[in-house]
């Protein structure tokens, strides 16, 4: 197996921590003084991983109904994108060798929005060159309704469309929005600790 890029392992614990549950309220703290905090190195994380990371996570943290759940231990959580490119090229490195629930994670193009229904979780940019435009993300969205697809897209307004899960820039941090509706009527459940997490989005996103 080829050796990861340093920044999977940077950019992945970053993502993970940051949906792991706070400590208990009331903790004791140590009377020892805590050592200095060691020096951070600034690694710089492009958007393509940050993202990478972040569909990952959700499916990490997302439980689907009974009827969508892989039955074989080899069969795959899918993660379908919109558009080749270095998006999906970095879903492909950080899902080797990973498990989700006790299965692979494999990432995929999707060329057709109809076999987006096979899917876990869509990605879905229209902002990509080869990516669906918007009229062709809201007829994906339409088909999608109903369905267990944990639905997911920066493009703006992609809430109000329909779709479950919008990420944003705020500042120099990439967040995420969650329609908790729009997830329960496709059957989704998500961890509380991702719900905790969502934001709302900024006006003009």
């Amino acid at each position: 197996m080829s050796p990861r890029p340093a920044h999977f392992y940077w950019w992945r614990a970053v993502a993970l921590s940051a949906l792991l549950p706070l400590a208990a309220p009331g903790a004791t703290q140590a009377e020892t003084p805590s050592p200095a905090p060691p020096t951070v190195k600034r690694v710089t994380i492009d958007a393509d991983a940050a993202t990478a990371a972040y569909l990952i996570n959700f499916l990490r943290f997302t439980t689907w109904p009974e009827s969508a759940q892989t039955r074989s231990p080899a069969a795959p959580y899918v993660i379908g994108v919109s558009c080749s490119g270095p998006l999906l090229d970095a879903l492909i490195t950080m899902t080797e060798g990973q498990s989700v629930h006790g299965h692979p994670v494999r990432a995929l193009r999707i060329k057709n929005a109809a076999d987006f229904a096979t899917c876990h979780l869509a990605y879905l940019n229209c902002a990509d060159e080869c990516g669906p435009k918007n009229s062709a993300l809201t007829a994906t969205l339409k088909a999608l309704q109903g369905l267990p697809v944990l639905t997911v897209s920066p493009q703006p307004d992609f809430l109000a469309n329909g779709g479950q899960v919008q990420l944003f820039h705020a500042e120099t941090h990439l967040r995420f929005a969650i329609a908790v509706e729009a997830t329960r009527a496709a059957g989704l459940t998500l961890n509380s600790r991702l719900l905790v997490l969502s934001r709302p989005v900024p006006p003009n996103r």
